[in-house]
């Protein structure tokens, strides 16, 4: 009887397998690099819009209040109590737009800016009133001096700067004090003698006075003072940053991380139909009274991806084709203001708007709007 024959596979045969696994499972590994990279890129520039999004937003939103006293429309009946608030930038309501360029001084008032914004960008400020603390008064002002009844939950604490506004005139001073009225209701002091933290109030026709007795038709609300700027964030990334007014005095607040630069143009009404005819720079508007005529505001941001390319000291040519290397008008006045042509060097120290970047390039994108002041023109 013949003995059973062995079954099985060959050396060559499972060689032959192996090499076909192989190369099954680097196909397989290279469809997933593949794909991993591909929702890199697409989440690192979904993040990009909705940061560039969110900038957008809040700089326009800040930017329709500019000049907004309550409804009294003329600004010749705002009267301002602070201290020094002809010569510090914060408090200025006479010129409730502002900007200056590349961290110089303000135009047109001229003050100097303690803020220190990242190198070629532009700074705005903004001034008018923040709508979303208003608040009704609860009784008329028995004389000018007399402090000013709410209801609890008004959201102000001593040493905020705050308006009192009816349809004919607007008061601007600081909380110097709160005194709790009984029955669920606050008293607002506004005493001239005190400095919270600072300005403090100047006095006007007498200690603790105001312009007038208001009615409790009146409303308060917080005097918004809003400085926009780029500036490295904690992260490391370009920020926009706000410095805003609070009880204490003035705080820089980082924004929205990934935005590395910011550049306005202001839109002057030369023949006065309430319409911008020329969009200049702030250092080129001229004089204060083309700046009282400014209707509109035009700026740009360059938005960056949060993930670079490629963080090595070398790199690829692949890498190199996926640069955008596009030299960006940020504004749209013609003039380049951040050039993105890094394919010099392949190695070493690279630069782009001021801030060196050690081989470390990303995605960009530039998102521009235009802002008709609409309190401006009824200014004008």
């Amino acid at each position: 009887m013949k003995p059973n024959k062995q079954r099985g596979f060959s050396l060559t045969e499972l060689m032959v397998a192996m090499v076909i696994g192989l190369i099954i499972l680097a196909g397989v590994s290279s469809v997933m690099v593949s794909n991993k990279k591909t929702y890199t890129a697409q989440d690192s520039l979904a993040r990009l819009q909705e940061n560039a999004r969110a900038a957008m937003l809040i700089m326009t939103r800040d930017l329709r209040n500019v000049g907004y006293w309550g409804c009294n429309p003329d600004p010749e009946n705002v009267t301002n109590l602070l201290n020094g608030a002809a010569t510090n930038y914060l408090y200025d309501n006479s010129t409730p737009l502002e900007g200056a360029e590349a961290g110089g001084t303000f135009y047109p008032s001229g003050t100097a800016m303690t803020l220190a914004p990242r190198a070629n960008t532009d700074v705005l400020m903004i001034r008018g009133l923040d709508t979303s603390s208003a608040g009704r008064i609860q009784e008329a002002m028995p004389s000018t001096s007399q402090n000013i009844k709410v209801l609890d939950g008004h959201g102000l604490a001593t040493g905020d700067v705050v308006a009192l506004t009816d349809c004919n005139s607007t008061d601007i001073f600081q909380v110097t004090g709160i005194q709790d009225a009984g029955g669920g209701k606050d008293m607002l002091k506004h005493e001239s003698d005190v400095n919270p933290p600072v300005p403090g109030n100047r006095e006007l026709d007498g200690p603790n006075t105001i312009s007038k007795a208001y009615g409790d038709d009146a409303i308060f609300m917080k005097y918004m003072s809003h400085a926009y700027f780029i500036a490295p964030g904690t992260s490391g990334e370009p920020s926009l940053f706000r410095q805003k007014l609070t009880a204490t005095g003035p705080e820089s607040q980082e924004l929205v991380e990934g935005i590395e630069n910011l550049q306005v143009q202001y839109g002057v009404d030369t023949d006065n139909d309430k319409i911008a005819d020329v969009y200049n720079k702030a250092n080129l508007v001229g004089a204060a009274t083309n700046w009282n005529n400014v209707v509109s505001v035009r700026f740009g941001i360059v938005a960056r991806a949060l993930a670079n390319l490629e963080t090595r000291a070398v790199r690829t040519a692949a890498t190199l084709s996926q640069m955008d290397t596009k030299s960006l008008d940020v504004d749209g006045d013609g003039i380049i203001e951040a050039n993105n042509d890094f394919t010099g060097a392949e190695t070493g120290t690279t630069t782009i708007g001021g801030e060196t970047v050690q081989d470390r390039q990303y995605q960009r994108r530039v998102f521009r709007t235009t802002v008709l002041l609409r309190n401006m023109q009824i200014r004008n």
